[in-house]
């Protein structure tokens, strides 16, 4: 499974035991769970957390990988991947530094692996910022950064369509 930001976002709500409304990406100006969940009132959460995947970066060529059930050659190349997990709430600076703990947490490690993957140890430092709520009181919140070494996994013949694209005028070819 490729670790893109819907993936990851099923992967952070099972590690954090909470319903999906309480794990958010991490966008400028979109859904504050602070104010509400599923913008129903008085289900504003205690604690909410928001992720970005910052950027990545391939570590290794590609290379390939046949699949002895299938027949397939897939091609794989090994990533790094720097995430931001913004935590805010009553909860938000224990769960911020128990990112600390995740290589030795077996729900974590069991999450990752389904991208092949695994928390790098120089994760868990963790920054203080204030956080506007929207016109509320400004609370804090706690920046964690982690990285992710994962793999990187694509069909060689590279069936997989884009979907729902059409084109408006026709195509040229040369």
């Amino acid at each position: 499974m490729r670790m893109n930001a819907v993936n990851l976002l099923a992967a952070l709500v099972t590690i954090f035991g909470v319903g999906s409304g309480y794990v958010v990406l991490k966008q400028g100006n979109w859904y504050n769970p602070q104010a509400t969940v599923d913008n129903s009132p008085g289900t504003k959460p205690k604690t909410w957390v928001a992720v970005r995947i910052d950027g990545e970066r391939k570590v290794d060529l590609p290379h390939y990988v046949a699949d002895s059930v299938s027949g397939k050659n897939w091609s794989v190349v090994h990533k790094i991947a720097k995430l931001t997990l913004q935590f805010v709430g009553d909860q938000a600076e224990d769960l911020a530094n128990s990112v600390a703990h995740w290589t030795h947490n077996q729900v974590v490690r069991d999450q990752f692996a389904q991208f092949d993957g695994t928390v790098f140890g120089d994760c868990g430092d963790v920054i203080v910022t204030d956080f506007d709520q929207q016109g509320a009181n400004t609370v804090f919140a706690y920046n964690v950064e982690v990285k992710i070494g994962w793999a990187d996994e694509i069909d060689t013949l590279q069936t997989r369509p884009m979907e729902n694209v059409k084109f408006t005028t026709p195509v040229i070819t040369v």
